[in-house]
């Protein structure tokens, strides 16, 4: 019975990777992409995020929702600011670290967190529009 038990969960495991790796490709791909359009506000790389969510949604994919947005979010915009510095010579966030009295890694590590963040839940909220997926019960136990 537990060798039955394992083996469902490691062929449910097997499945979810590669739709979460390619999902989290995806959205590096999207992100990117919106960055490119000066003129859209900052927050537009969540909506393509959220269309990939029901897209996939639609598709079966098969990952979890949240932190297959969460971690391309924080790569892109932690990667994002870390480039900026570099290109920049430190100068913006030497003054905002300043500003908020914070060293430069510490706002490099914020702005990668709301970046994982806004990713992860537009990539999650879009998965659960595709009524493919049920938004957790506050009550329920947390399965990883």
């Amino acid at each position: 019975m537990v060798a039955t038990l394992t083996t469902i969960k490691h062929n449910k495991m097997r499945k979810k990777l590669p739709d979460s790796i390619k999902t989290m490709l995806i959205i590096l791909v999207l992100i990117t992409g919106t960055d490119l359009f000066e003129q859209l506000p900052w927050w537009s790389f969540v909506l393509p995020v959220l269309v990939l969510g029901v897209i996939a949604g639609l598709r079966h994919w098969q990952f979890s929702g949240f932190i297959t947005g969460f971690i391309p979010g924080f790569i892109i915009w932690s990667g994002a600011n870390s480039y900026f510095d570099l290109r920049l010579h430190g100068g913006v966030l030497n003054k905002l670290g300043v500003l908020i009295t914070f060293p430069e890694i510490v706002v490099i590590i914020i702005a990668g967190l709301i970046g994982g963040v806004l990713t992860g839940l537009a990539l999650y909220t879009g998965k659960c529009l595709s009524g493919r997926e049920k938004p957790t019960d506050i009550n329920s136990p947390i399965v990883i």
